[in-house]
């Protein structure tokens, strides 16, 4: 009898788990968690229309790029992006690459995705190499636009996830919230990144501030897969 108590317990807790680091997430980033939710939720329709059909594969796209959306600020992002718009068109990534729009994306990761998307995705996914704009400045300006259009970034995480199908197509994941932490770290660490570096960001705790931050921070993959679990398969049903 003490054993099947034990064993109750233990399962018991282990549920509890998953609710309890939910609970932790939307508590680290306050009013930010459920103003992002009501976004997505105001926004579904474009979401059904840019990510797949399958609901399980929608909600894995999304998460990848979903705490990003934590740390998103109107403000900042006019500012930065006017930076990009004085710079980066003229004078390229290495003068100016600011993360910007709701998934924080920077120009030199769109015009890496596009080379990729270009060279071995030519026929899957989005063709977000193709621009009706001609001439390096034009298709910079036309670049900064996109990556300010929700959208538009959606076509971009889907490409990213297409890629990253692509990339590590031999790789072998023991669970589907595997290969979600490892995407997700991909994503935040750099997607054409050797796998080894990748796989140990999965278990790093430096975000929404960084490596150098001090203080206690989440790590990326874990909000990933946390919003997967709890909100994104909800959010496409």
């Amino acid at each position: 009898m003490k054993g099947y108590l034990i064993i109750f317990l233990l399962l018991f807790f282990v549920q509890l788990l998953p609710a309890q680091n939910h609970q932790e997430v939307k508590r680290f980033f306050g009013k930010s968690y459920p103003e992002v939710l009501q976004y997505l939720r105001a926004n579904k329709a474009t979401l059904k229309q840019q990510l797949p059909a399958n609901s399980q594969e929608a909600a894995f796209i999304l998460a990848i790029g979903f705490p990003e959306l934590l740390r998103y600020r109107a403000l900042q992002n006019k500012l930065e992006t006017v930076f990009l718009e004085a710079l980066y068109v003229k004078k390229g990534p290495t003068y100016a690459n600011f993360s910007v729009g709701r998934f924080q994306m920077k120009p030199s990761f769109a015009e890496s995705l596009e080379r990729y998307c270009q060279k071995y995705l030519k026929y899957r996914g989005a063709k977000i190499y193709q621009y009706k704009a001609s001439g390096i400045n034009n298709i910079r300006k036309a670049r900064v636009k996109r990556l300010n259009n929700f959208t538009w970034q959606l076509k971009y995480l889907h490409s990213l996830y297409l890629v990253l199908n692509h990339r590590f197509a031999n790789k072998r994941f023991a669970s589907r919230a595997q290969k979600l932490r490892f995407f997700a770290a991909a994503y935040n660490f750099g997607f054409l990144s050797p796998d080894n570096k990748i796989q140990r960001w999965v278990s790093s705790k430096a975000f929404p501030y960084g490596k150098n931050y001090v203080g206690k921070q989440l790590g990326y993959t874990s909000i990933a897969l946390d919003f997967y679990l709890n909100e994104g398969l909800q959010l496409f049903k």
